[in-house]
């Protein structure tokens, strides 16, 4: 399958909640540097060994893994020499193929490719309009087809006809970004308020401004939601010394737009 949006709309942590979900190896190739065999740099084999040494080692169980290529745009519009090279030899591994895989580590293998789930995931920016959502764009909203990427001079025809599924991802709304911060399981936010219950006996607090400011930050920032929990933690390290240097003295942490903007302004009562 392809999956298509902008950076930080959760194509990755799909493909990483499919992984853990069903329990099968998981390798991440970063399509941009790919290269022939041969060619200093990672080639499909090299990655074909780590998903087999992701596997324990286990032939069968590697085979049947998950191989994520990331950033597959940028192949597309490399100027490198040997871009036609790397595009042959996909052809030949989304028709599935065996792969010769030498490597010091084991001896030699073959890997046969025909029973990999592949996904190919990429921005892809030239192909999207100004409608803004999250998860798998409706009809309603683009009639995609594999036709936009060829024409967009992504990648010919040979190779997108082998791809038989698209999954559009578009960006999330104000108010999904919001959700995220303060239901995600995974949510930084969520994590420290947590713990600081639990360790200091202080409850965190925030208002509106906070959660606004972070958005914002992250928008003026070019950052995708991928780095908000870096973001979210850069605002509470202040806090959180003031509340290591004074265990027990504080019950409750305030945190507002100006925290965001300076970490060291927030209210400790």
């Amino acid at each position: 399958m392809l999956l298509i949006g902008p950076t930080g709309t959760g194509k990755t942590e799909t493909m990483r909640a499919a992984q853990s979900y069903l329990d099968i190896p998981f390798i991440e190739v970063n399509s941009a540097n790919l290269v022939p065999e041969g060619i200093k740099g990672a080639s499909i084999e090299d990655y074909l060994f780590s998903l087999y040494a992701a596997a324990g080692y286990d032939m069968e169980k590697a085979s049947k893994g998950i191989i994520f290529f990331d950033e597959f745009d940028k192949l597309g519009i490399s100027s490198e020499d040997y871009k036609s090279s790397v595009l042959q030899i996909l052809l030949k591994f989304l028709d599935g193929t065996d792969f010769l895989v030498d490597k010091q580590q084991v001896d030699a293998f073959n890997f046969n490719t025909s029973r990999l789930t592949q996904v190919y995931a990429g921005a892809f920016s030239e192909l999207f309009d100004s409608k803004k959502s999250i998860g798998f764009i409706s009809e309603e909203e683009h009639n995609f087809s594999p036709r936009n990427i060829t024409e967009a001079d992504y990648f010919g025809k040979e190779l997108v006809s082998r791809i038989p599924h698209i999954l559009v991802y578009n960006e999330l709304s104000k108010e999904q970004q919001r959700e995220v911060i303060t239901r995600s399981k995974l949510s930084q936010y969520l994590l420290k308020k947590q713990r600081y219950k639990r360790q200091f006996n202080v409850e965190m607090l925030a208002d509106d401004t906070y959660f606004e400011a972070l958005i914002a930050k992250l928008k003026d920032s070019d950052r995708s939601m991928r780095d908000l929990n870096n973001l979210i933690t850069s605002t509470l390290d202040e806090a959180e010394c003031e509340m290591y240097d004074n265990i027990g003295k504080y019950k409750r942490l305030v945190l507002t737009r100006d925290t965001v903007e300076n970490p060291k302004d927030f209210k400790l009562f």
